[in-house]
């Protein structure tokens, strides 16, 4: 009976820290400014439509919090784009992924390539006209983990836009961090970062495949 009872008592405490209501270690922390750093760049691509230009937007999230206990666990990541239309092209692509990933992706048709870290942890993906939306979460089920350390980048391969039309889009950047032990994994902090992309070609720049930072 007094087995019984102990072992009871023990469940009871490993469901309290998994479901964490109990929880071991801070309930709050204080992020280093900026904890997040957040840098996009459009790029020009070359086409031979008449009647549109199209571009691609690369976004790097980097983790600026040196700690092995306090890790990016989830993060959401939005673009929207006025007057531009989402072709195709997005990574990290949605489903689960158990571990990071580094890829290398062309840009456009020269020898150039973008080395791509890409977050582990299940990835959902929200579409429309003129936005893209990311949602990934390192804890799901029983599985748990941080989607990424240093950094993690997002893709947009082809957004088209009316041919000669200023391009502007806002990129939003919500990054979620968690304490983890080998018990349990909780939220204790996050912070937001914003930039917009604009640009206004040139007439006659049909051709040309200019790029640059997004402020």
């Amino acid at each position: 009976m007094i087995l019984f009872v102990i072992l009871v008592g023990i469940l009871a405490v490993l469901a309290a820290l998994r479901t964490d209501l109990v929880r071991i270690g801070p309930s709050s922390v204080t992020l280093p400014e900026p904890a997040l750093r957040l840098s996009v760049t459009w790029y020009r691509l070359g086409d031979i439509d008449p009647e549109h230009d199209y571009y691609r937007f690369w976004i790097h999230v980097q983790n600026r919090v040196d700690s092995d206990s306090i890790v990016p666990y989830a993060i959401v990541v939005n673009i929207s784009a006025r007057e531009g239309e989402t072709l195709g092209g997005w990574l990290p692509m949605a489903g689960d992924h158990d571990r990071t990933q580094r890829v290398q992706w062309p840009l456009d048709d020269s020898s150039t390539v973008l080395s791509l870290d890409l977050p582990a942890g299940y990835v959902n993906r929200a579409d429309g006209t003129a936005y893209l939306m990311w949602n990934v979460q390192g804890e799901r089920g029983l599985s748990s983990q941080a989607i990424f350390r240093d950094g993690a980048d997002f893709l947009v391969d082809s957004v088209r836009f009316p041919e000669n039309a200023t391009i502007e889009a806002h990129v939003s950047v919500l990054l979620t961090w968690y304490y983890t032990n080998p018990f349990q994994a909780y939220p204790v902090a996050s912070q937001t970062g914003t930039a917009t992309c604009r640009y206004v070609p040139d007439p006659g720049s049909e051709g040309s495949r200019p790029y640059s930072a997004c402020e």
